[in-house]
């Protein structure tokens, strides 16, 4: 439903723009009366089952939009289209594309995600001008060698395929910045991957691969990079020569260790390592002094490094769904912190440094077995939500007093006295508590 919202709403505000200058058309009927000054034309979720012939008389048209139909073939006079620029065929129900769509030769962008689309044409690799391929969620098995041919391609997405291996041809694209390749069947990576040396994002979640390519950690330019839902055991310790990584994720993933390396990444801006079997992080992780966000869910870890400290750049952490029993004092240096979230543990204790986080806003700490909480939290003062459910607490300190922000208050599932609920409901009278 998002999706086909976030269609409408683009194709809204381009129609609005173009409609100012008389060359924009939603209706084909209309369009078709005088071509030639046809320039773009909208025709998303109009319920259309085919198209005549006559639409390759529109020889002036340089954006196509069919988003949205029940289109289950497109007509080879769409060939004729030569000043075409933009051809969006999302969300149909195409199984093939006509030979004549390599005579787009100005085709800069072709949308075919959302399809049932088994194999692509050879010709494909006529597109010269292309600069991005969306060929997600389709029933792809392989790609045509001519694909190599598309030199100025940009983006390549090839999400939720039938696609086993990649293409040696995918490796020839030297501008190809952003490559997707979830959720297909991929059971490696070639070594040639290393030629994509304008590659700046990669992302592979969702396929069954168990080892990375040397040559992956040659691609400098890379600052994106999703390894997800695999079968990775371990990774290289060449992890650490990817300098210009800016963001990783690593989730529901196989490995217990994570190489030295890894620490060197100075760049890295957010850092998702969640539902793995790491136990143990080195102090190591100090050095990663940029990260905005770090997430650190579903894991094994007993203990949290005290360099945690020296990430005073963090404004979202996630510790939830480990088995850590006390979090370190130099917790308190990440002042920048908005949330922060430690639920599903084995906390007994929280640290008095807790009150120095003055810019949190979101705190969750459920599911623990806390019996107390520090006099600090009351310096907490920009705390919208808290939340203590699940405990062993049996009182609150009165500096709670002070939480004037905070508007949700879950602390049900603990060992409160009626008195004690009382007077947290005294204490907090603007606050919606759950008891």
């Amino acid at each position: 439903m998002n999706k086909v919202i976030l269609i409408f709403w683009s194709i809204f505000m381009f129609t609005g723009i173009e409609a100012q200058v008389g060359r924009s058309f939603s209706s084909l009927e209309k369009a078709l009366k005088n071509p030639a000054s046809v320039s773009n034309l909208y025709l998303t979720g109009k319920g259309l089952e085919s198209l005549p012939e006559s639409i390759g008389d529109l020889t002036n048209l340089k954006i196509l939009r069919l988003e949205v139909n029940n289109l289950s073939e497109i007509p080879e006079s769409i060939g004729k289209l030569t000043q075409l620029t933009e051809l969006h065929i999302s969300t149909n129900k195409l199984t093939s594309l006509p030979e004549s769509i390599g005579d787009l030769s100005n085709l800069i962008l072709l949308d075919v995600r959302f399809n049932k689309i088994t194999k692509l044409p050879k010709s494909i690799g006529n597109l010269k001008n292309l600069q991005q391929l969306l060929l997600s969620d389709n029933h792809l098995t392989s790609l045509p060698e001519s694909i190599a041919d598309l030199k100025k391609l940009r983006t390549l997405l090839l999400d939720k395929n039938q696609l086993t291996s990649l293409s040696e041809s995918v490796t020839n694209l030297e501008y190809l910045e952003i490559l997707s390749l979830n959720e297909n069947q991929l059971t490696s990576l070639p070594e040639s991957i290393g030629r994509l040396s304008a590659l700046s994002s990669l992302s592979i979640y969702g396929n069954p691969v168990s080892t990375l390519p040397n040559s992956l950690f040659n691609l400098s330019k890379l600052s994106k990079l999703h390894l997800s839902s695999n079968h990775l055991t371990s990774l290289p310790k060449s992890f650490g020569y990817l300098k210009s990584l800016k963001e990783l994720h690593i989730l529901n993933t196989p490995i217990s260790t994570l190489p030295e390396s890894i620490w060197n990444l100075t760049n890295l801006t957010h850092l998702a390592i969640n539902g793995t079997k790491i136990s143990k992080l080195s102090e190591s992780i100090g050095n990663l002094k940029n990260l905005n966000i770090l997430s650190l869910t579903d894991n094994e870890l007993t203990k949290v490094p005290e360099s945690i400290g020296n990430l005073t750049k963090v404004t979202r952490l996630s510790l939830d769904g480990n088995k850590l029993t006390s979090l370190p004092e130099s917790i308190g240096n990440l002042t920048q912190l908005h949330t922060l979230r430690v639920e599903n543990n084995k906390l007994t204790s929280l640290p008095e440094a807790l009150g120095n986080l003055n810019q949190l806003g979101v705190f969750n700490a459920k599911r623990n077995q806390l019996v107390d909480v520090p006099n600090t939290i009351g310096n907490l003062t920009k705390l919208n939500s808290l939340n203590l459910e699940d405990n062993k607490l049996t009182q609150l300190p009165e500096s709670i007093e002070n939480l004037t922000s905070l508007r949700y208050f879950y602390l049900h599932s603990n060992n409160f006295s009626i008195k004690e609920m009382e007077q947290i409901k005294n204490a907090l009278p603007r606050c919606r508590i759950s008891l």
